[in-house]
């Protein structure tokens, strides 16, 4: 009794948190946990694809050079990273290293967004296994899982 409870709903729409505190709790026996209707939900996703903070290596290899580079963010849909190098807008194909399963092949578009810092950039998935994405989507869930479960 008198714990906080949080509750995260992944939908189409993004990922919503939501908080309550346990009133009652009897000891040894099923019981429901009731949430208000979301006046205090809080929206934390907006993307078609789930999205994480993480810094992972990323090597992008455009016109015969290879960039180096490390993830600000990832998600199912692309990641934004940053790169010392300038690298031009263009189609590209590249490598995702995440930890526990090694490389990942993507093709990709590289994408420069006006408020982006000078050496920020987008890699925008034109092509990825199916099985590859799930295994980023994965690791997302699981910093998003970690970001909210007390220590």
């Amino acid at each position: 009794e008198g714990a906080l409870l949080k509750l995260s709903i992944y939908t189409p729409g993004g990922i919503v948190l939501l908080s309550s505190i346990v009133l009652e709790a009897p000891e040894e026996c099923e019981f429901e946990v009731e949430f208000s209707p979301l006046k205090n939900a809080k929206r934390i996703q907006r993307r078609k694809y789930v999205r994480a903070v993480a810094n992972y290596r990323v090597i992008i290899e455009q016109d015969n050079e290879t960039f180096t580079g490390l993830t600000q963010d990832i998600g199912g849909g692309g990641v934004r990273f940053v790169c010392d190098s300038y690298i031009c807008e263009s189609e590209v194909t590249s490598k995702l290293f995440l930890p526990g399963i090694g490389g990942i092949n993507i093709k990709g578009d590289v994408l420069k967004q006006p408020h982006y810092k000078p050496n920020e950039y987008l890699l925008l998935f034109t092509g990825i296994e199916e099985s590859d994405r799930s295994k980023i989507i994965q690791k997302c869930l699981e910093i998003e899982t970690r970001s909210i479960t007390p220590s």
